[in-house]
């Protein structure tokens, strides 16, 4: 933050630089008065003083800071957007001013209280002043003293504010200020130190403040804690006042407080909880002594944070940066995280080792800040701010040891080792972002706020109404002792190590989010975030230590009966627990099986939830007695092996032209395909159907009781080998294409493969799959885009046929590969999108509106950049990270850049950017950018501003429900997955027996391959569909499920409603109204029943 003074200063510099510049103009004005009439003059002087205020020298500062954004920066736009944060997080004068006053109002309502004495014993008993006996029955602490102690209530000795920055942001548009309120001598003894008698003091006299600064109505909103004072000052909702009750300073000596001292001899905590007295006499009581360090060396340390980095604005600044960076991952002054003080002296830690220094920019600060943390491991290396620390007294008390400038406090005393872990792996992420030069970082990094249900693969929320007591009881009595009033912490600890004891290497970080907590210190409720190790994660086998070994007893001993010796392929023998699975899905509910059984065997908790795979079962492929057959992965790896041999057939092939490659173009080659192709049955159906030459065909006849079930063709195309002897004229191309096609089959049919040729293609039945062969050919592109100019000569230019043809075969065979790719390195990303599929086409938006190949790219941008969360393992994050980004992605503004193998320089990204913002209109509204189609943007144009709101809204709408549903333990997913027809103007309702896919999602079993080419491709709901866009689509938008559904919903467009001037141009869909035209519903709406004849089974008019 800057001071007035140099605010000022600054000011005058910048006056005086534009004085100088003003004498220069006005001596060169004189000189030009020699020659020029007045008029001419003046003229001169507006063309001459604009351009020198313009385009004056740069200052050294301004050169100096250009430099370093060049040399710092991956562009100037991230620099633009840390000041732009810094601004806003940056109190107001007037905010600084109101709380001066303020303060000055708190320091008089400390001066007048009342002073009173009265013993612990008395407080028992009703008082006769009514000021006693408020507190009395206010007063909480769940510790107690080991004698009667005399409550001495006075005015504090001091009140200070504390810390840097002063005014530290915290969670909205809120700061943070600390004020340091010392407890007089004259209230404590010497030897307070012993059995909680301060910490019982320092409650009550909490209390007595607490109580009248309530009174006083200086505050509008207040709470007490045990040691802390919460509230709310009345002039401002935008700042919250901590005040911290601490002890004289240098009343007590800190060297009593060392981790391996005992200041508690007996039990005098209020919980749930019973433990040993007797072992707590010869135990060490660490956390108890760094409770007490902790107000003891809070002032002073501190002061030392003040006195050293007072100077230093950009390294304050940094500070609101990282506490920023911690409040969106969850990890900032909460129960569990790090704390404010933690960080600030870290900070000096770094200045103090020389590594800072006041003119590092707050960027620069940052960057050394998460390399620091991400390169050095607290735990197997201590650090401390004070020389000749014994570490060894540390590290047998404490998981994570920092230690401050006393050399006697650990400031990491109660961070779990797991959240600083979990700390330390977001610093490596941070500093990876960083260096990601092809992106923008900025907001992964400052401004997205990460919900747990998307920050981890899965969330462990633990209930138990008898406080986890079996948990506590699991802990050894050393333990108990050692922790002695800071239950909690034990618990959770030992939670932590069972956890990870059963799961092991399957997981990266368990780390505990949140907890609830009674009065008296007995926890009800826990919550973990669990980041899975996707190369572990899904093993069958947990391989435990050798046989017959102490390692091994312990081992069988944890997994009882699911134990059991196995010899492996190196030879070794021994103990494991296998975890039968019969499908990919299965494999991803291992780690469940391993957490159920660890909660409910070995920790016999009451209650568990686990959100992990609750969406799952939406894309679950089941037979026809809802039987799980697995899910996209196996099927669609079924139709690839199929492929790769169908595909070396094709290359061996002895023709003409030779077989250089054949590659997919359908969705189940990169496994995106909700419901993959599977080995059809002969759909012959009598009276419907016929067999003719290879091929199954419709009889002739205009009515139906049924059609057959969809059978989907797996789409190919080949790419032939050089030849300059290609036609000039496209018609004789494609005869020439055709009878490849022909030779093709031939060929096909001497190895007994049935196959069918059509005029633009080569249908091919192998294994009970129909594969459908294109040939790309270039030329055939460059003749569609080939045309004559007036002149006679011969000009190229794109038009709607070439560019189909060049997306379909040579665009869209590079994007499924690279696809593939995504989903080889990334094993989740094919579920990930089967489910976004399925959501999205529940939604009744079908792929008119936004194609399946916009669904893969988008979900393949969120895996490449992952930012700012690690890569999802399970397909349920994957698709709840989709569902924020829809609802909250602005189109307008963000060009979609999926970078795939980095084939994008940074150049060449920046261009595209710099293009995008300058000609956004030449732009669609969803712009999709990739390596293969540049800026053609052919797969994302059909979708328009009105889809994208819709799928936006939809989205925040599914995100809130299930956070509620999480929040309540009960996440229903059902429900998402059924459409609101509310607001459409139109219902078509369809005879389910005409629907081909009614039972796409059901694969029913057979006994023998078709002989003859079924119908393939063939759904009369998609024709209809495809009907009623062509006639009606200047009138209304239709929505359906493509995923079998029978309904489609009918929205109008407004301009239609309007009236028009009776012509013969504007009667199409209209009626006579009073000498006007204008659109006649009812009419359409008959017509839609007439196009659709039975197939149509109502179409209903909504109010």
């Amino acid at each position: 933050m800057e001071s007035n003074d140099e605010s000022n200063s600054r000011d005058e510099e910048v006056q005086s630089d534009e004085y100088e510049s003003n004498s220069e103009e006005d001596t060169q004005d004189k000189k030009r008065k020699q020659d020029t009439t007045q008029e001419g003059q003046s003229k001169k002087l507006k063309v001459e003083k604009l351009p020198s205020k313009l385009y004056r020298q740069p200052t050294a500062e301004e050169m100096s800071r250009l430099r370093e954004t060049e040399q710092l920066f991956n562009s100037n736009l991230f620099r633009l957007q840390i000041d732009q944060l810094l601004d806003e997080v940056k109190m107001k004068e007037k905010y600084k001013r109101l709380f001066c006053e303020w303060f000055g109002g708190l320091k008089e309502v400390l001066e007048s209280l009342r002073e009173y004495e009265i013993t612990t014993s008395d407080l028992n008993n009703k008082q006769k002043k009514k000021f006693l006996n408020n507190l009395r029955s206010t007063h909480n602490c769940s510790a107690k003293a080991d004698q009667d102690l005399l409550i001495k209530l006075k005015k504090p000795q001091s009140c200070s504010v504390f810390g840097l920055p002063n005014f530290c942001p915290i969670s909205g548009s809120k700061f943070k200020v600390d004020i340091a309120i010392h407890i007089p001598d004259a209230c404590l003894l010497k030897g307070d130190y012993l059995n909680n008698r301060f910490k019982v003091k320092q409650s009550y006299y909490a209390t007595y403040l607490y109580l009248n600064i309530k009174k006083s109505e200086i505050s509008s909103e207040i709470k007490c804690s045990e040691a802390f004072i919460e509230m709310i000052p009345n002039f401002s909702e935008k700042i919250v006042v901590h005040l911290h009750v601490l002890p004289p300073r240098d009343y007590f000596k800190t060297t009593r407080f060392l981790p391996n001292v005992n200041n508690i001899r007996q039990n005098l905590f209020e919980t749930p909880y019973q433990f040993d007295a007797a072992a707590l006499k010869d135990s060490t009581t660490a956390f108890y002594n760094a409770r007490l360090l902790h107000d003891l060396t809070l002032w002073e340390n501190n002061e030392l944070l003040a006195r050293t980095l007072d100077s230093f604005n950009n390294v304050q600044d940094a500070i609101k940066l990282l506490a920023i960076w911690l409040q969106q991952r969850n990890l900032y002054d909460n129960t569990f995280g790090f704390s404010h003080t933690l960080l600030t002296q870290t900070i000096l830690y770094l200045t103090l080792q020389r590594k800072l220094n006041k003119h590092m920019s707050s960027y620069q600060v940052v960057r050394i800040f998460w390399v620091f943390l991400s390169t050095t491991n607290w735990h197997e290396n201590p650090i401390s701010m004070c020389e000749n620390v014994q570490f060894e007294d540390f590290r047998a008390e404490y998981d994570v040891v920092f230690v401050d400038s006393s050399g006697n406090y650990n400031l990491a005393a109660f961070l779990h080792y797991d959240v600083y872990m979990k700390i330390r792996s977001e610093a490596q992420l941070a500093v990876s972002f960083l260096d990601n030069i092809t992106f923008d970082s900025f907001g992964d990094l400052f401004m997205n706020k990460m919900s747990p249900e998307l920050q981890y693969d899965a969330l462990l929320i633990l209930q138990d109404s008898e406080y986890f007591k079996n948990v506590y009881d699991l802990a050894s009595i050393g333990e108990q002792s050692r922790c002695v009033g800071f239950s909690s912490y034990i618990i959770v600890k030992t939670l932590l190590k069972l956890l990870h004891k059963g799961l092991n290497k399957r997981v990266l970080h368990i780390v505990p989010l949140s907890c609830k907590e009674t009065d008296r210190g007995g926890l009800t409720e826990i919550t973990f975030g669990i980041t899975l190790d996707s190369t572990h994660a899904f093993s069958l086998i947990e391989k435990g230590p050798e046989a017959n070994t102490p390692e091994a007893h312990e081992f069988k001993t944890f997994w009882g009966k699911l134990a059991e010796i196995r010899r492996f392929v190196d030879g070794a023998i021994c103990e494991a627990v296998y975890f039968p699975a019969d499908n990919v899905q299965e494999k991803r509910r291992i780690f469940q099986n391993i957490l159920n059984f660890v909660v409910t065997q070995e920790l016999k908790v009451e209650k568990h939830y686990i959100v992990a795979n609750q969406f799952e079962d939406m894309i679950s492929i089941r037979d026809v007695n809802s039987l799980t057959l697995g899910s996209c992965e196996e099927k669609s790896l079924d139709v690839i092996r199929v492929f790769d041999e169908i595909s070396k057939e094709l290359r061996d092939a002895k023709l003409p032209l030779v077989v250089t490659n054949v590659k997919g173009i359908s969705q189940t080659f990169c496994y995106t395909s909700l419901y993959p192709p599977t080995p059809c049955l002969d759909n012959l159906k009598k009276g419907i159907t016929i067999h003719k030459n290879n091929n199954t065909v419709f009889k002739d006849s205009s009515k139906y009781d049924a059609v057959p079930r969809y059978v989907e063709a797996v789409e190919c195309v080949i790419q032939l080998g050089m030849n300059s002897k290609w036609p000039q004229n496209l018609q004789a191309l494609r005869y020439i294409q055709l009878g490849f096609y022909i030779e093709l089959s031939k060929y096909l049919e001497s190895k007994k493969i049935v196959s069918s040729v059509h005029r633009d293609c080569l249908d091919v039945l192998y294994k009970g799959f129909v594969f459908r062969l294109y040939i790309h050919n270039p030329r055939e592109i460059t003749e569609l885009r080939k045309y004559t100019q007036e002149d006679g000569t011969v000009a190229f230019k794109d038009t709607s046929e070439s560019v189909a043809l060049e997306y379909k075969l040579h665009i869209i065979p590079q994007i499924v590969g690279a696809l593939h790719g995504v989903h080889s390195q990334y094993p989740c990303f094919g579920p990930t999108s089967c489910l976004i599929k399925q959501w999205v086409r529940a939604q009744m938006i079908d792929e008119d509106h936004i194609p399946d190949i916009v669904i893969d790219l988008l979900n393949a941008y969120l895996f490449i950049n992952s930012a700012p969360y690690n890569n999802a393992s399970l397909p349920q994050v994957g698709f709840l990270r989709f569902l924020k980004f829809v609802a909250h992605c602005n189109w307008q503004l963000q060009l979609i850049i999926v970078n795939f193998n980095g084939e994008l320089t940074k150049e060449s990204v920046d261009e595209h950017q710099s293009k995008f913002q300058q000609e956004r209109d030449k732009f669609p509204p969803l712009a999709i950018l990739t390596s293969y189609d540049y800026d053609k943007f052919v797969s994302s144009r059909n979708c328009t501003v009105e889809i994208l709101n819709r799928l936006a809204t939809l989205a925040n709408c599914t995100c809130a429900i299930v956070q509620r549903g999480i929040s309540e333990s009960n996440l229903v997913v059902d429900e998402l997955f059924v459409p609101n027809l509310q607001g459409y103007n139109a219902i078509i309702r369809l005879h389910n027996f005409l629907n081909a896919k009614r039972s796409q999602n059901v694969v029913i079993k057979q006994d023998a391959l078709p002989e003859k080419i079924p119908i393939v491709n063939f759904s009369p709901v998609e024709n209809y569909l495809k009907e009623l866009r062509h006639y009606y689509g200047s009138y209304a938008l239709f929505f359906h499920n493509s995923y079998g559904g029978n309904v489609i919903g009918v929205l109008w467009k407004p301009h239609i409603f309007e009236s028009k001037p009776f012509k013969v141009s504007n009667i199409e869909g209209r009626k006579v109204h009073k000498k006007h035209l204008v659109l006649n519903e009812e009419a359409i709406i008959e017509d839609f029943a007439i196009l659709g004849n039975g197939l149509v089974q109502s179409v209903k008019k909504v109010s």
